[in-house]
């Protein structure tokens, strides 16, 4: 797959036309990091089993393409209300890689040395999302405060974090968002998946995390010699940068709450999963790890260049037609 009906788009919600008072400056300033990411929209690859997607990487991304190809997949063939919202939370995971260079230690990067282990993995998924649907909550809070119309305001309390969950008249706004956040997974635990009446909604993101970085090495391995990865873990610094990539920060004030630094209780199958990759991947103790900082240290690198020539990266021609296989938020 090779993304080439790229474009740009603005992620607003002045074109509803349901504003009487324009765009919040809320939006505006998730408008302006979204355009400094350089993100792009590709309209004619349509989104796998979601509505909307963002795409980081592509381990083979085709000759003379960047690994980072940093690029959103969505139906627009829906509800208008339901795409902004969608283009809200796709824009804020963009901020994200962006500006936060442990989620560039993906399996799926080419540039990249070092990754995350199985465990962080699977914490940096349930983070990112977290942290995009409390703030796209918290931007629709603001919208409906400012009087949108009642078709989004409709479509928005439907959401896994809905307006009403963001207390803004009573709450200081980081505050509002971080209770925002524990909305998210509490939701998730009594929700079903629809292919699965076993599994909660949100062991279904734990699966899907488990798939995704199964695959990601999948593909590395047909190519590379596992033996020159660096395996690291998430640090509460990590986690306190993905939360504050846009707005106030998601997960506490000045450093991370605790309850946003470890996994959830998981389903046995998934724990005994999760386990199995970590001795496959000679990982004994999660916290015996390397930070990101550490890893690239001898490297000559800090985490701020190490995003940079992550960003830069054209993987050398490889001799197989690029495939789809893509790191997804």
């Amino acid at each position: 797959m090779v993304f080439s009906g790229t474009e740009s788009i603005k992620i607003g919600f002045a074109d509803a036309g349901e504003i009487s008072s324009g765009v919040s400056s809320v939006t505006a300033d998730l408008e302006a990091a979204y355009d400094r990411t350089g993100c792009l929209l590709d309209r004619k690859v349509k989104p796998n089993g979601s509505p909307a997607v963002y795409v980081p990487f592509m381990y083979n991304p085709g000759e003379g393409n960047n690994s980072f190809v940093n690029t959103m997949l969505m139906d627009l063939e829906r509800d208008e209300h339901k795409v902004i919202i969608s283009r809200r939370h796709e824009a804020i995971h963009a901020v994200q890689w962006n500006s936060v260079p442990v989620l560039h230690a993906s399996p799926y990067n080419s540039a990249s040395r070092v990754i995350l282990s199985p465990e962080s993995w699977i914490l940096m998924t349930l983070l990112t999302e977290r942290d995009a649907y409390a703030k796209t909550a918290w931007l629709n809070a603001v919208d409906v405060l400012q009087g949108a119309g009642s078709e989004f305001k409709m479509q928005a309390a439907r959401e896994p974090v809905a307006p009403a969950d963001v207390d803004l008249q009573n709450s200081e706004t980081r505050k509002a968002i971080q209770n925002a956040a524990t909305c998210w997974d509490l939701r998730l635990k009594h929700k079903h998946a629809d292919d699965e009446e076993s599994m909660t909604l949100l062991d279904h993101y734990i699966q899907q995390a488990l798939r995704s970085y199964e695959n990601g090495h999948a593909l590395r391995s047909a190519s590379e010699n596992f033996s020159s990865v660096t395996y690291i873990r998430l640090t509460p610094e990590d986690i306190f940068s993905i939360g504050k990539a846009f707005g106030p920060s998601t997960f506490g004030d000045y450093a991370p709450d605790p309850m946003f630094t470890r996994l959830p209780l998981m389903r046995p199958d998934l724990w005994d999963r999760l386990q199995d990759l970590n001795r496959k991947h000679g990982i004994y103790s999660e916290a015996q790890l390397p930070t990101l900082s550490q890893a690239l240290s001898p490297m000559g690198l800090t985490p701020e260049s190490y995003m940079a020539i992550s960003k830069a990266h054209i993987p050398s021609p490889v001799y197989q037609e690029p495939q789809q296989a893509l790191a997804m938020a």
